[in-house]
């Protein structure tokens, strides 16, 4: 059979430090405040939400520069969620976060917020990072520059919202989240020719199923 470490686990099954009463109505801006608190978890994590795909080979200098010793940061658009107190906003809700520990638990026990709005831990984490020289770079949105430091001579990520713009599955970047009319079951349905184009281009992409399909 299949050997695989995958682990579920449940909100309230995590330890944290923070009175847990209005993240738990609030999940989706919650889980960044749990994450660096889940059991066994590294010192160097991702965050990462739905609808993402990866179109390059998975290399570590995609997180990390080895000659510096340091990890790179990334925006990820426009989109806010919670306060980023004084620091640049990088929609991480939207994009692929390589975090470390430490810093995470280090913003969220020092502001100690009572609801998960009030703070971004990996927007101020990250700012942090960056004034202590503790980043190999950070990388707006589909920042050119990554292109000549990252792996793949690539763009880091793309966002793609076929209800906001993106008609046609033309990608050159690492990662994407693609979701919208005609992709994602949450919206509206497309026309016949426009959600076929997807389908083939997803089946086209990765012709071998998961094991979870």
């Amino acid at each position: 059979g299949i050997v695989t470490q995958l682990r579920v686990i449940a909100m309230d099954e995590i330890e944290v430090p923070f009175d847990v009463k209005y993240f738990e109505r609030d999940p989706k801006l919650g889980k960044p405040h749990y994450s660096p608190y889940l059991p066994q978890i590294s010192e160097y994590f991702l965050l990462v939400p739905d609808d993402i795909v990866m179109l390059r080979k998975y290399t570590r200098d995609i997180w990390f520069d080895s000659k510096k010793s340091l990890p790179y940061g990334h925006g990820f658009g426009s989109w806010k969620g919670s306060e980023t107190h004084g620091y640049p906003n990088i929609a991480e809700m939207h994009g692929v976060n390589f975090l470390n520990r430490c810093s995470m638990r280090y913003v969220i026990e020092k502001y100690n917020v009572k609801k998960p709005v009030d703070l971004s831990p990996v927007a101020v984490a990250l700012g942090m990072m960056k004034e202590q020289n503790l980043l190999a770079g950070f990388y707006g949105y589909h920042s050119g520059a990554f292109r000549n430091v990252g792996p793949h001579k690539a763009h880091f990520f793309m966002e793609c919202h076929t209800n906001g713009g993106c008609r046609k599955p033309n990608f050159d970047d690492i990662f994407v989240n693609i979701q919208g009319d005609g992709v994602s079951i949450e919206y509206r349905k497309a026309s016949a020719k426009t959600e076929q184009m997807w389908k083939n281009w997803f089946e086209r992409t990765f012709p071998v199923p998961s094991r979870f399909e």
